[in-house]
């Protein structure tokens, strides 16, 4: 076994080294030392060699403090840890992790994800309580939440150690082996990546812990059920978790002289289980945990049976050493002889196996490993089923030492370079340019970021350079248009937006964007046009009647845009706004046919908006002007009358009443009204001449 492990030592430092050399690698999982520092990979690499003779090992053990020294040095390095991946959370980057979808969910106030509800919940919780006290934002709460779950990991690798029986008391390889599951299992993702999967990845590795005390008769099966229940619901990735909690459950069950204990624990995460899902529905709109977790395992399996099995075995592969070189010490024990094991074996067996089988079904899933933080929650099994499997093996201390020794070092030298790489935005980009993704992707995903970072030029640039490698991505050209919009570039969006949605025409968004696009620029038959093709596929959405509406109402087309406005109401009538968008047409139409001179439908039409709305000052002013055209000033005096009761600080109630008081001849009367239109806007209109006019009547009425 000593020989084997050597080998994979070696191999494991020659094929990081060649996927770094070899730009655009498929093996994007050890590749990382391109981007941070390719000839400080190959120093390390030749430092890393001096490991591979025995007494290596003793030295290293020297350096460990004995085991009484070891919570002085446990406290050390949890406060070492926090420092860094705190001062790492200044970085706000992470290319390939949930961080940006996660906040920006809890910043819409999403409080359940279905497929993440629990941890969704906590980041929602201390987003509120941040946010409050501090002003901090939710990518930043979603870092923090993520170094706090790398302290559970961290205390989880301090106490495991514990339950592997030993025969020797090697003080040395107890320190080792607690430092040995701290390096491997996926330590990158506690250092400020955040979104949901570090919290699933801590919760695991304190159920395995749980579970082990259980099977050594520590503890009872409830701590370990409630952990599965919360690394379950904290990500769906926990699933992998099952096949071994329905091992603690019926070894108990067949075990246990007291039968309740198993069945109060089943009942338990049952009960638990229904309830969340019940709450989780509810406020997903129907779409409870359940019928997600159904629809990604069909999706998984799908994705599996479309994509070449070459293929989904290289993303798995990639996965697995994301994950760190704990996985392939974890595949060479699977597969390797079997001999007589016992109960914790058995467990920690079925986690691996069960957490390489996620992986493999789902490795193409995950956007070509950008999103590869999703499998965390398997790197504490992994890793505990390999060291456990070393010491049980081998049982001379010195040999164990050896090989906790290599690993340890190989997860030192997987951890810096992708640790590196998601703090560093520069190493970050030149890692993302070179993964073997398909044509532009890269390029987009940098967009993206850019977008986030509200960087729009450099969105911009990356979009364009990406575009020029695969004009067919319809979402490019989409992101392009976007930030046309918001620089006021409307003739490009339009181009953009029409591009778009000329290689994706199903697309909503897309005729959507191209429908404001057009209307910022003034162009409403072409609006109108595209959310006529739009609602043919959606009659019964009223905002789409309601943006026809408007395109047509300020494309003077008033008839049709009554119409759709009439239509939008039907389909929502208690919304205010639709009735007072419906009222604007009609008064335009009425303006359309008085100008035109056709004043009794135009009268209709007044008549007809006041019906919706009583209060509306066009429909009252202009009705009013036309009984003053018509000399009808008792008429033109009752409804400017009405008009002043609703709209007392409207000068050009007053302006208008006033000339009709004085066509009555009721001067003082009219004096008064012009004279407050004059204090309510001395401007427009001006009623000097009128209030001279009128000043000089009342003085001959004086004189009589």
């Amino acid at each position: 076994m000593l020989k084997k492990i050597r080998v994979l030592f070696i191999l494991y430092l020659l094929f990081t080294l060649l996927a770094a050399a070899w730009k655009g690698s498929r093996l994007w999982g050890v590749s990382s030392w391109l981007s941070f520092s390719f000839t400080g990979g190959v120093i390390l690499a030749l430092l890393a060699l001096i490991f591979l003779h025995p007494r290596a090992a003793d030295k290293i053990r020297s350096l460990i403090p004995p085991r009484a020294g070891f919570r002085k040095w446990l406290s050390r390095g949890i406060i070492a840890l926090s420092v860094t991946a705190m001062w790492m959370l200044r970085a706000q980057h992470d290319f390939w992790g949930e961080r940006r979808l996660i906040a920006a969910a809890v910043e819409r106030g999403v409080f359940f994800r279905p497929g993440a509800p629990l941890s969704t919940l906590l980041h929602g919780f201390l987003f509120k309580l941040l946010n409050t006290a501090f002003l901090w934002n939710a990518e930043a709460v979603s870092s923090l939440l993520s170094v706090i779950s790398g302290l559970g990991f961290i205390l989880a690798a301090a106490t495991l150690p514990a339950f592997i029986p030993e025969e020797s008391e090697d003080r040395g390889l107890f320190l080792l082996s607690s430092l040995y599951l701290a390096v491997n299992g996926y330590l990158v993702i506690f250092f400020g990546a955040g979104g949901n999967a570090p919290v699933a990845a801590s919760l695991s590795a304190l159920f395995i812990l749980s579970a082990l005390a259980y099977l050594a008769g520590q503890v009872s099966l409830l701590p370990p059920t409630l952990l599965f229940f919360l690394s379950l619901f904290s990500h769906l990735s926990a699933l992998y978790l099952l096949p071994g909690y329905l091992y603690l459950l019926i070894s108990s069950i067949l075990r246990a002289p007291k039968k309740y204990a198993p069945r109060l624990s089943l009942l338990m995460l049952v009960i638990l289980s229904l309830a969340l899902e019940r709450v989780v529905a509810g406020f997903c709109g129907g779409l409870g945990t359940a019928s997600y977790l159904w629809y990604a395992l069909t999706a998984a399996a799908d994705s599996w049976l479309k994509g070449g099995a070459g293929d989904n075995i290289l993303w798995a592969l990639n996965e697995l050493l994301i994950i760190g070189p704990v996985s392939l010490a974890a595949l060479f024990f699977l597969f390797s002889r079997r001999e007589s094991s016992v109960r914790e074996e058995t467990f920690l067996r079925l986690l691996a196996a069960s957490g390489i089988i996620l992986i493999l079904l789902g490795a193409k899933r995950v956007e070509g490993g950008l999103r590869w933080d999703i499998f965390a929650a398997a790197g504490p099994a992994l890793s505990v089923f390999s060291l456990w499997m070393i010491r049980r093996r081998i049982p001379v201390p010195a040999q164990a030492r050896y090989v906790l020794t290599l690993l340890t070092v190989l997860g030192f030298f997987h951890f810096l370079p992708l640790l590196s790489t998601g703090y560093s935005v520069t190493a970050g980009e030149e890692r993302l340019l070179v993964l073997p993704l398909e044509s532009g992707r890269n390029e987009k995903i940098l967009a993206l970021e850019a977008t986030a970072l509200e960087n729009p030029d450099r969105a911009y640039t990356w979009l364009e350079k990406g575009l020029e490698k695969n004009p067919e991505d319809h979402q490019a050209w989409y992101l392009i248009g976007l930030i046309d919009m918001q620089r006021d570039e409307f003739l490009d969006a339009i181009t953009h937006f029409g591009r778009a949605l000329k290689r994706n025409p199903e697309n909503v968004n897309y005729r959507m964007n191209l429908v404001e696009a057009f209307i910022a620029n003034r162009w409403y038959e072409e609006a109108a046009h595209q959310l006529e093709i739009l609602i043919q596929s959606y009659p019964d959405q009223a905002e789409y009647w309601t943006r026809l509406g408007y395109a047509r109402n300020h494309g003077r087309m008033f008839l049709p845009a009554i119409a759709a406005y009439e239509k939008a109401l039907s389909l929502d009538p208690r919304n205010k706004q639709y009735v007072l968008n419906l009222t604007s047409a009609i008064l335009n139409r009425g303006s359309e046919l008085q100008g035109e001179g056709k004043i009794e439908e135009a009268k209709e039409y007044y008549h007809r908006s006041f019906a919706l709305t009583p209060d509306n000052f066009t429909g009252l002013n202009n009705l009013a002007t036309i009984e003053m055209e018509a000399e009808n000033w008792s008429a033109a005096d009752s409804i400017l009358e009405r008009a002043k009761r609703f709209f007392p600080l409207e000068p050009k109630v007053y302006f208008n009443l006033g000339l009709v008081k004085e066509k009555l001849g009721l001067n003082r009367e009219a004096y008064q009204l012009l004279k407050k239109s004059a204090e309510l806007n001395p401007l427009v209109p001006s009623p000097s001449d009128h209030l001279e006019r009128i000043q000089k009547k009342l003085e001959e009425e004086k004189e009589r």
